[in-house]
C-alpha cells in the first residue's frame, strides 16, 4: 500500500490526529498539508486529495472559530505524512518581537560573537566559553525568551550594530529578537521584558518590546539611518585655539575612508567608503581633552575621523587639528530611524 492509499484509508483518523498535535501549540492562523512524493505529479496529487483537505477544514473551521486559514504566512503549517503508518508533523513559523536596547558595558557586543577556531563548541582559544568576547545581549537576555515561547534558539537582529568598546545610550538601539520553532507564541512582553532587565543586570538594558513581522526585521536590518555619537577626544598635544573653527569645516563634509586598519584584512586593504558628516560640535574642551559630538551617514567610521587612521580617513579631526589624537571612549546617542512596531 503506498503512502496515498494509506492516507485515504486513514481518513477517519486524520482529524483526530491533526487536533491532538494542535493542542501542543499557540496560534492564530494555520494551514493543512499533505506530503507529496518525489517525482510525484502536483495536480495529480492535489485531485487525490482535495476532498479530504476540504473535509477536514470544514471541521476546523467549526471546532476553532477564532483561527483563520492562511495559505501563504501561517503560523503553523500541519502536514500530514505516510510511511507505515500516518503522522502529522508541526512546522511553526518564527515569533519577531522588536524592542531597542542599551548597552552600558565596553566589554560585550549586541549579539553572540562566536569563536573562529571552534565555532561556539569550546576550545582553548576562547577557554571554553565558545565565544571571542562576551556574554552578549543576546545571551544575556534570550533565556527568557526560550522560557516563555518554549522555542529552539534565537537570532539577534540589529539595526546596525556599534564597537564591543561602545556603549549605546539614548533611545536605545532598534532591534529585532527573532525566536525559532516557539511553541507559544504569545507571550506576556511586560514580563518578559522585566526579566530580561533584571537577567541582564547593570550590562544591558531593553526597552518597548512588541511584537513585529519578519518583514520590520528585514527593514531594521537594512535601514542605514544617520547616526549620533559622542566621543572623548585625547589630543597629543595642545590643539590650536582655533580648533572649534577649523572643525566647521567637517559639517556637511564628504569623507573618503579606506577601510580601517582594525578591519582592513575583512573588508579589504582598498575599499573605500564616501561618508557624510551631517553635523559635528565640541561639547566640552579641558586642557588636551575635547568631548565632541557628531552626526553621520550611517557606517561612518567614527574613530578614524577623529584620528585620521594614518591618512586612511581624509579629512579628519587629527588632520584639521594639526595634532594627532584619538578617540578614548565612545558612545552612539541616537539612531535616527523609527521602526515599524513603534508607528
Amino acid at each position: 500500500m503506498n503512502s496515498q492509499e494509506l492516507i485515504l484509508q486513514d481518513r477517519h483518523k486524520l482529524l483526530d490526529l491533526v487536533i491532538e498535535k494542535a493542542s501542543h501549540y499557540d496560534f492564530e492562523s494555520y494551514v493543512i498539508g499533505i506530503s507529496r512524493p518525489k517525482d510525484y505529479d502536483r495536480n495529480v496529487h492535489e485531485q487525490a486529495f482535495r476532498q479530504l483537505k476540504i473535509e477536514i477544514g470544514t471541521e476546523l473551521e467549526k471546532l476553532w472559530p477564532d483561527r483563520t486559514v492562511d495559505f501563504e504566512k501561517p503560523q503553523v503549517r500541519f502536514e500530514i505524512r505516510a510511511k507505515k503508518n500516518v503522522y502529522v508533523f508541526a512546522f511553526l513559523s518564527p515569533v519577531f518581537i522588536g524592542g531597542r536596547y542599551l548597552k552600558h558595558s565596553r566589554e560585550i557586543p549586541a549579539c553572540r560573537w562566536k569563536c573562529t577556531k571552534c565555532w561556539g563548541r569550546g576550545c582553548d582559544l576562547c577557554e571554553g566559553t565558545g565565544n571571542v568576547c562576551g556574554p552578549s545581549i543576546q545571551e544575556l537576555i534570550e533565556p527568557f525568551a526560550l522560557e516563555m515561547t518554549k522555542g529552539v534558539e534565537t537570532f539577534f537582529h540589529g539595526a546596525g550594530r556599534e564597537d564591543v568598546d561602545a556603549r549605546m545610550l539614548g533611545e536605545g538601539r532598534p532591534f529585532v529578537l527573532e525566536i525559532k520553532d516557539p511553541r507559544f507564541r504569545f507571550p506576556d512582553l511586560a514580563k518578559l521584558e522585566k526579566q530580561m532587565n533584571e537577567g541582564a543586570g547593570d550590562k544591558a538594558e531593553v526597552r518597548n518590546l512588541q511584537f513585529a513581522t519578519r518583514k520590520q526585521m528585514v527593514e531594521a536590518k537594512s535601514c542605514g539611518s544617520e547616526k549620533s555619537y559622542q566621543a572623548q577626544v585625547l589630543f597629543d598635544g595642545a590643539p590650536p585655539e582655533d580648533l572649534a573653527e577649523r572643525l566647521e569645516k567637517l559639517n556637511g563634509c564628504k569623507l573618503d575612508q579606506l577601510s580601517p586598519t582594525r578591519v582592513m584584512k575583512r573588508r579589504g586593504v582598498d575599499t573605500v567608503r564616501v561618508k557624510e558628516v551631517i553635523s559635528q560640535e565640541i561639547i566640552e574642551q579641558n586642557g588636551n581633552e575635547m568631548l565632541w559630538q557628531v552626526r553621520a551617514e550611517s557606517g561612518t567610521y567614527i574613530k578614524e575621523l577623529i584620528s585620521g587612521d594614518e591618512g586612511r580617513t581624509k579629512p579628519s579631526i587629527a588632520e584639521l587639528a594639526g595634532v594627532p589624537c584619538k578617540c578614548t571612549a565612545l558612545d552612539v546617542m541616537g539612531i535616527h530611524w523609527v521602526p515599524g512596531w513603534e508607528e
